[in-house]
């Protein structure tokens, strides 16, 4: 028996990767992407948005208004606004796209949260 654990156990220290984690680590997945292309990246699912028909065609000549970085529970990412006055309701006259820092939409809402 003893001849058998020996070698068992010798397959599983030297079959196993320790893991090599750690604060400051970066678990990014690409390089992060700036202001003026998360401003572009808003702006192409603006209009994916209301082709979809999720959004009505006055969102067309909408801008998007400067990107600012903000931190969720999750991390840091860009959050780009985009104005509307032409909104029938005023409440949904602001529309937020949220966007990784590596360029990725994370979603889109009203209320910026």
């Amino acid at each position: 028996m003893k001849s058998l654990s020996l070698p068992l156990l010798a397959m599983l220290l030297l079959g196993t990767t320790p893991a090599l984690g750690g604060p400051g680590h970066d678990h990014s997945h690409g390089p992060k992407i700036s202001a003026a292309k998360a401003k572009v990246v808003a702006a192409k699912k603006v209009e994916q948005l209301i082709k979809k028909g999720k959004l009505d065609a006055t969102w067309k000549a909408t801008k998007p208004n400067p990107p600012t970085q903000k931190s969720f529970g999750h991390g840091p990412e860009w959050v780009v606004s985009f104005d509307n006055p032409k909104a029938k309701d005023k409440k949904k006259a602001k529309l937020y796209i949220f966007v990784s820092l590596q360029g990725k939409v994370l979603g889109a809402n009203f209320t910026g949260k």
